[in-house]
C-alpha cells in the first residue's frame, strides 16, 4: 500500500498524475502516480502538513507551497477506488468532487484530526457526487464539513458511521448507513440533522444496521464468559482468553 498526497500540481485532475506525489513516512517525495485501489490518500494544505513535522524532498520550508490547490475533481464512467482518505483540516477548505464517478472508499474517511495527524484540526472538508461508497465514515469534532452543494446534494452509501460530529451542513444529501452506527447513552444516532449544530441532513438506517456505543463499558460485577468459566469483568486481565459471539 502507497500514500499519495495530492499536490494539484498541474490541474485538478485526478487522473493526472503529475498531480500526486509518493509520501514516504514523513516525507513527500517527488515521484508521482494516481492512487489505486490499494492506496491511501491525503488531501491537506502543506502548511498543516508542514505543522505535522512532514518535508517535501526532504525540506521542510518547501512543504508548505507544495500543495497548490486541494480541489480534486473526477471525471468519466470508469469507477474509482482507494483504501483510506484522509482530507481538509488547517488550510482548507478541500474539496473532493466526484461527479457521477463511481467513488469507493474500503477503508475510513476522515479529516486530519480524527486520523491522528500531529497539529491537526478537524473538518473543513467538501465531499461532493452522487455515488459514493465509504466503508466507514468518520465525523470528526472540527466542523465545517458539507456535503454536496446547494444545487446538488450527494449521495453517499456507508458500511460504518462513527462519531458525532458537529455543525456540518448536508444541503439535503443522502446518506445511507447499511451496517451500523454509532449511538449516544439513549439509544439515538450520535450524528443526526438538528444535533451538534448538523443541519440538512436526509440519513436512512438500513433494516438491521447494528447500534454501536462508543462509551459502552462493563459494570464491576458482570460476568465474562472465558475458556475457565465465567469471572467478573474486574478480575480481566490482558491476554485472558474470552468467548466473544461474531455475526449473530
Amino acid at each position: 500500500m502507497t500514500t499519495y498526497l495530492w499536490t494539484g500540481a498541474s490541474n485538478t485532475d485526478w487522473n493526472n498524475p503529475n498531480n500526486w506525489n509518493v509520501v514516504s513516512g514523513t516525507n513527500v517525495t517527488t515521484a508521482t502516480g494516481v492512487p489505486g485501489s490499494a492506496d491511501s490518500v491525503l488531501i491537506m494544505s502543506g502548511n498543516s502538513l508542514n505543522q505535522a513535522g512532514y518535508t517535501y524532498n526532504g525540506d521542510s520550508n518547501a512543504m508548505n507551497n507544495a500543495v497548490k490547490n486541494m480541489t480534486p475533481k473526477l471525471s468519466g464512467t470508469t469507477p474509482v477506488t482507494v483504501a483510506n482518505v484522509t482530507i481538509g483540516g488547517n488550510g482548507g477548505p478541500a474539496t473532493l468532487s466526484t461527479g457521477s464517478t463511481p467513488f469507493t472508499v474500503t477503508g475510513t474517511l476522515q479529516d486530519p484530526q480524527s486520523a491522528g495527524v500531529k497539529n491537526a484540526q478537524g473538518g473543513n472538508y467538501s465531499l461532493q457526487g452522487t455515488n459514493i461508497h465509504v466503508v466507514h465514515l468518520v465525523w470528526g469534532t472540527g466542523g465545517n464539513v458539507s456535503y454536496g452543494t446547494g444545487n446538488a446534494p450527494a449521495t453517499v452509501t456507508v458500511d460504518w458511521m462513527s462519531g458525532s460530529g458537529q455543525n456540518d451542513n448536508g444541503n439535503n444529501s443522502a446518506i445511507t448507513v447499511t451496517k451500523g452506527y454509532d449511538v449516544d447513552s439513549s439509544g439515538s444516532p450520535s450524528f443526526q440533522s438538528g444535533k451538534n449544530g448538523n443541519n440538512s441532513w436526509k440519513i436512512t438506517y438500513a433494516d438491521g444496521a447494528e447500534k454501536r456505543y462508543p462509551n459502552a463499558c462493563f459494570l464491576p460485577g458482570s460476568m465474562i464468559r472465558t475458556v475457565h468459566g465465567e469471572r467478573a469483568v474486574e478480575e480481566i486481565r490482558p491476554m485472558d482468553n474470552v468467548i466473544a459471539r461474531v455475526d449473530g
